[in-house]
């Protein structure tokens, strides 16, 4: 199953550690660094959409 990982920098909840870690090495999975601490949503609205829309065209 495609994931796509969205990766908040410099980020607040999954900033290092095993979590980070955890969500990182997930199988079939693609990451994306995007600016944002907490509310990323709120932060980085646009790079969000850019990033989902990208990733939506590399899916059969």
């Amino acid at each position: 199953m495609p994931k796509l990982f969205l990766n908040a920098e410099p980020g607040g909840i999954l900033a290092d550690g095993k979590v980070f870690e955890q969500a990182r090495s997930l199988p079939a999975q693609t990451e994306v660094g995007i600016k944002g601490i907490h509310f990323v949503q709120e932060d980085s609205p646009n790079e969000i959409g850019e990033a989902v829309a990208n990733w939506m065209k590399t899916l059969g």
